[in-house]
């Protein structure tokens, strides 16, 4: 089965375990256009990447996945 982008939104939204900040971001993010919204995500991505390296370098192959 296919998971959509409106499955993945209901079920973190929904999930207690998701962070508050995931569910604020989706949230936002789906009222926005898509090409904007990826192009913030890429350089947010970016910028915490760069963060979490200068805190502690780790190879990228040892970070963990989107659940």
């Amino acid at each position: 089965m296919t998971t959509t982008a409106t499955d993945m939104f209901n079920r973190a939204t929904l999930d207690p375990s998701v962070s508050y900040f995931l569910k604020e971001a989706m949230t936002t993010l789906a009222r926005r256009d898509p090409v904007d919204a990826i192009q913030d995500v890429e350089c947010l991505l970016e910028w915490a990447t760069l963060r979490l390296d200068e805190i502690n370098p780790v190879s990228t192959s040892e970070r963990n996945a989107c659940v």
